[in-house]
C-alpha cells in the first residue's frame, strides 16, 4: 500500500526522539539499526527535523545510504511549519537548513506555527510508516506520545539507547 509520499508504507520508517541526546544515546547503535533496516528492504525514512535525535537520524540515513549506492533510499523531511527553526541556535539552524536542502522530499504541514502542529507531524509520520525508531528515555513529552501512538497503531517500534531501549512506554 502506498503512503502519502507515494512510497510503500511497508518499507517506510519514521523517527522519534528527544531534542537532547543523553549519555544513553548510542550513535553506533542508530547507524547499525538504520543500516540493517536498509539491508532488510526499508527504503523510505521520515524525519521530523527537530534538533537532537531527528537531525542525528537524518545524518545517519545519509551516511548509511552512501554505503549502499545500489539502493533507492529516500529521506522525507516532515516539517510541521516553515518557522520550525526560528528558535534554533546558529549551529542547529545551519545544520537544519543544510539537511532540509538535501532531503529527497520536503513535506510542510503549515506555513507558520499553529498549536498542535508538532503532534500533527508526528501522527502523520506514524500513519505513513510500518516501523518507528524511537530514542525514548522518559515518560513524558512528544517522543513518549509518538511512541505510544505508534504502538496503538500496531507500528513496530525499535528503541535506541539503554541496551536497546526504554523498558515500556506504558
Amino acid at each position: 500500500m502506498k503512503n502519502l509520499f507515494d512510497r510503500e508504507r511497508e518499507r517506510t520508517v519514521c523517527f522519534t526522539g528527544h531534542r537532547s541526546l543523553g549519555p544513553d544515546f548510542d550513535a553506533r547503535q542508530l547507524a547499525e539499526t538504520v543500516g540493517r533496516l536498509m539491508d532488510e528492504g526499508y527504503d523510505t525514512f521520515l524525519d521530523g527535523m527537530a534538533i537532537g535525535f531527528d537531525l542525528a537520524a537524518f545524518e545517519t540515513v545519509l551516511e548509511e545510504r552512501k554505503k549502499r549506492p545500489d539502493l533507492d533510499v529516500k529521506i522525507v523531511a516532515c516539517v510541521p511549519c516553515l518557522t520550525q527553526d526560528v528558535k534554533f541556535g546558529t549551529e542547529d539552524k545551519a545544520r537544519y537548513r543544510r539537511l532540509l536542502e538535501v532531503a529527497d522530499i520536503r513535506h510542510v504541514l503549515h506555513e507558520n506555527y499553529v498549536y498542535g502542529c508538532m503532534d500533527e507531524r508526528n501522527r502523520l509520520m506514524v500513519d505513513n510508516a510500518a516501523l518507528c525508531v524511537s530514542y525514548l528515555n522518559k515518560c513524558s513529552g512528544g517522543t513518549y506520545y509518538t511512541t505510544r501512538y505508534a504502538i496503538s497503531k500496531d507500528v513496530r517500534v525499535i528503541y535506541i539507547g539503554r541496551d536497546g531501549g526504554f523498558s515500556s512506554p506504558d
